[in-house]
Order: C-alpha cells, then sequence, then structure tokens
C-alpha cells in the first residue's frame, strides 16, 4: 500500500508517517490492551500471536521501523498510547522502538 500511494501517485515519502497500534486485536475486531496482553503471558519479544489476538511485538516494530527508514517516510506514529507499559519497562512498546532508534539509557 504504501509502495502504491509513492510510487504510482509519485507523493513525496517524506510527508508519509507509519502508523503503528500499541494493543491487540482479534479476528472478530475485538481490542486488547497491550499491558492486559502481557499480563496474561504474552511474550514482549515473540511472533505477535497470544490466546487469537495479534499484535506488534518489539521485534515487529523493529522491522517496521526498518521498512520506514528504508522507504523514506517521515516517521513513525503510534496510536493508542495508554494500552502500553511504562516506557521504561524493557517490555514496553515504546521502550523496545527507542531501543531500535536509540540504544541508549531510557531517561524520563
Amino acid at each position: 500500500m504504501v509502495n502504491q500511494w509513492i510510487n504510482e501517485e509519485e507523493l513525496d515519502p517524506a510527508k508519509f508517517g507509519l502508523g503503528v497500534p500499541l494493543y491487540g486485536e482479534n479476528k472478530a475486531g475485538a481490542q486488547a490492551r497491550y499491558t492486559k496482553l502481557v499480563a496474561d503471558g504474552a511474550d514482549p519479544k515473540g511472533n505477535g500471536s497470544f490466546n487469537g489476538y495479534f499484535f506488534d511485538s518489539q521485534p515487529i516494530l523493529q522491522e517496521k521501523i526498518d521498512f520506514a527508514k528504508n522507504q523514506g517516510l517521515g516517521g513513525l506514529m503510534a496510536w493508542v498510547l495508554q494500552s502500553d507499559l511504562p516506557p521504561n519497562d524493557t517490555r514496553s512498546l515504546m521502550y523496545g522502538i527507542k531501543q531500535k532508534l536509540n540504544p541508549g539509557p531510557f531517561l524520563m
């Protein structure tokens, strides 16, 4: 979809941001907070699937960062931030994003 907009419509990729959800969703469209999925046993570094829910795990988000960089996109946008763990928690999705972008200490 991104390539279609950029290549076929000849749009500037730097004007696009890739949206990433910080929650899980099942095939029926029901949503679950990432905090709940992790509390129930989902692996933050796993394949993004747990108890019928699909979510962006830390490695999946890091792949999306690589994709955005390789496509020359302007950045990432996260929604439903309140579903994530605190950003200094190593299981947090924002922590995983930060580690990919700037792997130094996370100061609040």
